[in-house]
Protein backbone atom coordinates (compact mmCIF):
# COMPACT_ATOMS: atom_id res chain seq x y z
CA UNK A 1 0.00 0.00 0.00
CA UNK A 2 1.46 3.22 -1.03
CA UNK A 3 1.75 5.97 1.37
CA UNK A 4 -0.43 9.16 1.45
CA UNK A 5 0.75 12.37 0.08
CA UNK A 6 1.10 14.59 2.33
CA UNK A 7 -1.13 18.27 1.07
CA UNK A 8 2.08 19.96 -0.47
CA UNK A 9 5.81 19.07 -1.09
CA UNK A 10 7.66 20.32 2.14
CA UNK A 11 11.75 20.52 1.59
CA UNK A 12 14.35 20.35 4.09
CA UNK A 13 16.79 22.25 3.66
CA UNK A 14 19.79 19.26 3.97
CA UNK A 15 17.74 17.53 1.59
CA UNK A 16 18.03 17.02 -2.49
CA UNK A 17 14.50 16.28 -2.50
CA UNK A 18 11.07 17.38 -1.25
CA UNK A 19 9.12 15.41 1.48
CA UNK A 20 6.26 14.35 -0.54
CA UNK A 21 4.22 11.49 0.97
CA UNK A 22 3.76 10.75 5.34
CA UNK A 23 6.14 7.71 4.91
CA UNK A 24 9.10 10.15 3.36
CA UNK A 25 8.10 12.54 5.99
CA UNK A 26 8.06 10.28 9.02
CA UNK A 27 11.48 8.82 7.74
CA UNK A 28 12.75 12.50 8.41
CA UNK A 29 11.65 12.83 11.70
CA UNK A 30 13.34 9.92 12.57
CA UNK A 31 16.71 10.64 11.02
CA UNK A 32 16.45 13.79 13.09
CA UNK A 33 19.30 14.42 15.94
CA UNK A 34 17.87 13.95 18.88
CA UNK A 35 18.58 17.00 20.46
CA UNK A 36 16.84 18.72 17.57
CA UNK A 37 13.59 15.82 17.66
CA UNK A 38 13.10 16.58 21.01
CA UNK A 39 12.11 20.53 20.66
CA UNK A 40 8.37 21.19 20.90
CA UNK A 41 8.30 21.66 17.06
CA UNK A 42 9.06 18.35 16.27
CA UNK A 43 7.39 16.39 19.34
CA UNK A 44 3.82 17.93 17.96
CA UNK A 45 5.16 16.33 14.47
CA UNK A 46 5.90 13.70 15.37
CA UNK A 47 2.58 13.05 17.85
CA UNK A 48 0.67 13.84 14.76
CA UNK A 49 2.56 11.39 12.54
CA UNK A 50 1.24 8.53 14.63
CA UNK A 51 -2.02 9.89 14.50
CA UNK A 52 -2.07 10.44 10.77
CA UNK A 53 -0.43 7.34 10.34
CA UNK A 54 -3.53 5.70 11.66
CA UNK A 55 -6.24 8.04 10.40
CA UNK A 56 -4.60 9.76 6.91
CA UNK A 57 -8.23 11.73 6.56
CA UNK A 58 -7.51 15.11 4.20
CA UNK A 59 -7.82 17.26 7.98
CA UNK A 60 -5.23 15.14 9.59
CA UNK A 61 -3.02 15.12 6.48
CA UNK A 62 -3.32 18.85 6.31
CA UNK A 63 -2.62 18.99 10.34
CA UNK A 64 0.87 17.02 9.69
CA UNK A 65 1.57 18.73 6.83
CA UNK A 66 1.27 22.12 8.79
CA UNK A 67 3.21 20.86 11.74
CA UNK A 68 6.19 19.44 9.91
CA UNK A 69 6.44 22.65 7.56
CA UNK A 70 6.10 24.71 11.04
CA UNK A 71 8.72 22.36 12.96
CA UNK A 72 11.26 23.33 9.84
CA UNK A 73 10.65 26.74 10.25
CA UNK A 74 11.44 27.04 13.72
CA UNK A 75 14.69 25.27 13.43
CA UNK A 76 15.77 26.71 10.10
CA UNK A 77 15.72 23.91 7.99
CA UNK A 78 12.79 24.67 5.89
CA UNK A 79 13.81 25.51 2.30
CA UNK A 80 12.40 28.58 1.10
CA UNK A 81 12.89 28.73 -2.15
CA UNK A 82 10.40 25.75 -2.88
CA UNK A 83 6.73 26.00 -2.64
CA UNK A 84 5.20 26.47 0.74
CA UNK A 85 2.91 28.73 3.51
CA UNK A 86 3.77 32.15 3.33
CA UNK A 87 6.52 33.11 5.81
CA UNK A 88 3.89 35.16 7.60
CA UNK A 89 1.64 32.28 8.04
CA UNK A 90 4.09 30.25 9.74
CA UNK A 91 5.44 33.29 12.13
CA UNK A 92 1.93 33.39 13.36
CA UNK A 93 2.06 29.62 13.83
CA UNK A 94 5.28 29.98 16.17
CA UNK A 95 3.82 32.55 18.24
CA UNK A 96 0.84 30.87 18.41
CA UNK A 97 2.86 27.26 19.38
CA UNK A 98 5.12 29.10 21.79
CA UNK A 99 2.28 30.76 23.98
Amino acid sequence: MSSPPLTRPVKPIDRTLALYTIDEACAYLISLPSRVAAMHAWECAANLALKVRENPTNTMVEEFTRQLELALFVTDRLDLTVGHTKISVLLERAREQAS
